[in-house]
């Protein structure tokens, strides 16, 4: 059997690391990000993405002419200036490999080895892209308590956001504020089951209910749903430039605080009651699968769901989701993605909502012409992936949350 040559080598690196990976490895396995609108039609400064928003309309009215010239205002109007972020990923195969591939007539091997290093690559950018989108820039995974070396996340299913290797950062504060811990741990168990994971290192004056970051995310993630339409009414700080206090809704989302007062069937009729009362349709409404499987279980049984195929008509994939009846209203559909919050139900246009991105994301860094490099001080080759990126929106009120009660399994 005839030995893989060098070229054929980086054939072979390059074609199992093609951009239809992309697809495969971001989109399918994440719903809502599969559902973006590409915001590249924004001209891009250098410095920023402008995103003009008109919060008040303008003009004047009244039965006497006179009155309405002399009460006629302009529209309100204000911009985000938008700046991006970089997240970067990196994909290796060892010389060791290399060395069997071309000397030890082990190219099955070899490739098995760089096929599945490629996906893990896009796998864990696409997760990370995916779990930013429903975030502020903060960056926080979750929070823990623990005892000893075993943290647990005070929500279970956070534990989606931890894997084995990460190197963990933590603060008293979500990442919008505030400042690391001195020194990290490193993750090195995963009990999935039990929300919790082993670790080793020392986080100095770590205390329960601390968030945690994987290292250097602090406050350097996109701006993602929650940055848009947090919790709370914004104040006065500016996201992007923008005072939002003086509109907080037109400017900074919509909130339906007491979704956990009611079961789903009521929820879903309350909010489209408040939707209705602000001329606001979504095209989706998104959340966790515990709570989804809360509604389908209280749903189904009454016949007020049916199961829907959905595809984006951005790139064509396809997913399944629940169009729930609503009295008076019809049906809206109800998918699940498990990058979401588990308390939160989100009602999203996607007509409103963009990824604006500087060229693919995440795609292979080749400006120099080199896609696989030879580590300087490593027996390996490495190909490194970037997003340079950000999430945008438009019109803010046209993105609703809903605080849910979920349960968890």
């Amino acid at each position: 059997m005839a030995n893989l040559t060098r070229t054929e080598i980086v054939d072979v690196l390059n074609e199992l690391l093609t951009d239809d990976l992309v697809d495969e490895y971001l989109f399918k396995r994440h719903v809502t990000l599969a559902m973006m609108r590409d915001a590249s039609h924004y001209d891009f400064t250098g410095r920023y993405v402008h995103v003009p928003v008109q919060y008040k309309r303008g003009g004047g009215r009244s039965p006497v002419l006179a009155t309405a010239q002399t009460n006629r205002t302009a529209s309100g109007y204000d911009a985000f200036d938008v700046t991006l972020v970089s997240n970067y990923g990196t994909v290796g195969v060892d010389g060791m490999a290399m060395d069997l591939a071309k000397h030890g007539a082990s190219e099955g091997m070899f490739i098995n080895h760089l096929d599945q290093e490629s996906k893990s690559g896009f796998e864990k950018m696409g997760d990370d892209l995916a779990h930013n989108l429903f975030r502020n820039s903060g960056g926080a995974r979750g929070r823990i308590t623990f005892s000893g070396t075993t943290a647990t996340m005070v929500t279970l299913s956070d534990i989606r956001f931890i894997e084995i290797g990460d190197v963990i950062e933590a603060s008293t504060a979500d990442g919008t504020s505030g400042s690391v811990r001195s020194g990290t741990h490193t993750v090195t168990e995963v009990d999935r089951d039990a929300g919790t994971y082993e670790f080793s290192g020392t986080i100095t004056g770590l205390t329960n209910n601390d968030y945690v970051f994987i290292e250097d995310d602090f406050g350097a993630k996109a701006s993602g749903l929650d940055a848009w339409c947090p919790s709370s009414a914004p104040g006065a700080t500016t996201h992007f430039g923008v005072n939002r206090s003086v509109a907080p809704v037109e400017l900074g989302g919509m909130r339906f605080q007491n979704g956990t007062s009611y079961s789903p069937s009521e929820l879903f009729i309350r909010i489209a009651q408040r939707m209705s009362r602000d001329n606001v349709e979504h095209d989706m409404y998104v959340c966790h699968p515990d709570f989804f499987g809360d509604v389908a279980t209280a749903l189904q049984s009454t016949r007020q769901c049916r199961d829907v195929d959905i595809e984006s008509e951005y790139n064509g994939i396809g997913f399944k989701g629940l169009a729930v009846s609503i009295s008076g209203v019809g049906e809206k559909v109800l998918v699940q993605d498990a990058d979401c919050q588990q308390s939160v139900l989100w009602g999203l246009n996607f007509d409103n909502l963009g990824w604006y991105t500087l060229g693919d994301a995440p795609r292979k860094i080749t400006e120099d012409g080199l896609e696989w490099m030879r580590g300087a001080t490593t027996d390996d080759y490495e190909c490194r992936l970037v997003a340079r990126h950000q999430f945008l929106t438009p019109a803010p009120w046209s993105i609703m949350r809903s605080a849910v009660t979920a349960t968890e399994v």
